[in-house]
This record gives structure tokens, C-alpha cells and sequence, in this order.
């Protein structure tokens, strides 16, 4: 399947990961309050999950993939669930190593996370970063992305699926996915359009393929 597809980008998805896989196997509060009451248990789980992850990762020496795939998620609508010192504390380090890994292997880091993070996307690019998945652009602002790391990451950005993916015009969509594009994909190749079936956010068909069709209407 692979050697098919030589002529493509792959990319290897380990799915959910790190923390979100943490408060899957504690649970969510218990989690939170581990971080601040016991924070040796709270690393102990850290080091379960990192270490599986890092095991998959292992087994991709012979597989011609592009990319390694993660999928963590740390911002409300706010903010960090945690402080931005205790997350480059307990969660940097083991991000850095992770990443330095994969870049070992000769493969790109790719990382979705959700929610307003932009306290912690430096530190992410800085740990090894090479494409950050963010599909609720309009919780930072497409601009103050492009002002503060344009040119310094590769951005994979939705039609941000909490507004006009939802609601917007046809024009309004196209004009959001030029925006995109000519803001975030002015640094050679810094821009990868993203759309998904978001029914479950009250997303139609019909948004659907206008989006698929504003991003195509790029190339």
C-alpha cells in the first residue's frame, strides 16, 4: 500500500495522544488534580503513554512514511487547561524527545491540538514541530498567526469549524480560504488546506463541498 502511493506525503496517524491519551487511562479530573497534588503518579501515567507511543514510533524504520501524526488537544475556548510553566515543566521535555525521534528517522513531526493555544505554539515549533494542525484559526487570528510564526512552521488550517464552516456564504468561504492562504502560505509551501465532514457541529453538505471546493480553487 505503501510503495503505491510513493509519489504522495504520508503521514502515519498515532491518533490520540499524550495527555488527552493520560486522562483517558486516569481520567479527566483525576488527571488535573494528579498534576497538582501527586505529580509523580501524574508522570508515572505521562511515561506509560510516551513510551507506548515512542515503541510505534520505533517499528517505522522500514516504512517509507513522510510524517508522524499526533493528536493532542490542551486549549478551551481561554486558554490552557494548565499553566504554561507546568506544561513546558512536565510535557516539553517529553514532546522534545518524542519529536527528536521521529526527526532521527528521517520523517516530519505533525501536530493537531485544539483550543486557544497559542501560549505553548513557540514552544511547540521550537521542541521540533514541523507541521501544527489548527483548525479553529479565528481563536488566534489568522494574522497575529502569521505575524508570530509565518515562515517558521508549515500551518494546516480548516475553515474554522466553530463559525463560517458552519454558517458562512459560499463567498464568505472562499474568501476565508484565500485568506488563509495568502497570509499562512506566503513561505513556500507554509500552508496545507484541511476539511473534514463536521456534521456532528451542524455542518451540511453543502458547506462541505464548498469548502473542498475553495481549497481546490487555490492551486
Amino acid at each position: 500500500m505503501i510503495t503505491a502511493h510513493s509519489d504522495r506525503f504520508l503521514k502515519f496517524c498515532l491518533g490520540i495522544t499524550g495527555f488527552n491519551q493520560a486522562t483517558f487511562l486516569r481520567g479527566f479530573e483525576a488527571f488535573l488534580l494528579d498534576l497538582h497534588a501527586d505529580p509523580a503518579r501524574a508522570e508515572s501515567v505521562l511515561d506509560i503513554v510516551f513510551h507506548f507511543e515512542n515503541s510505534l514510533i520505533d517499528q517505522l524504520v522500514p516504512y517509507a512514511v513522510d510524517a508522524v501524526a499526533f493528536a493532542d488537544d490542551w486549549g478551551t475556548q481561554q486558554g490552557l487547561m494548565i499553566s504554561p510553566a507546568q506544561w513546558r515543566a512536565i510535557f516539553l521535555p517529553r514532546y522534545t524527545e518524542q519529536f527528536e525521534r521521529i526527526h532521527r528517522l528521517g520523517k516530519k513531526v505533525w501536530f493537531h491540538t485544539c483550543g486557544d493555544v497559542f501560549a505553548i505554539l513557540g514552544d511547540l515549533i521550537e521542541a521540533g514541530v514541523d507541521v501544527l494542525e489548527l483548525l479553529q484559526p479565528d481563536i488566534f487570528g489568522v494574522e497575529r498567526l502569521r505575524r508570530a510564526y509565518g515562515g517558521k512552521v508549515c500551518f494546516c488550517c480548516a475553515v474554522d469549524h466553530q463559525r463560517r464552516a458552519i454558517t458562512g456564504t459560499r463567498e464568505e468561504i472562499f474568501s476565508y480560504a484565500r485568506l488563509l492562504n495568502d497570509q499562512l502560505g506566503a513561505y513556500h509551501g507554509g500552508f496545507i488546506g484541511y476539511v473534514e465532514d463536521y456534521a456532528s457541529l451542524g455542518m451540511d453538505e453543502e458547506h462541505y463541498q464548498w469548502i473542498r471546493e475553495a481549497f481546490h480553487s487555490l492551486e
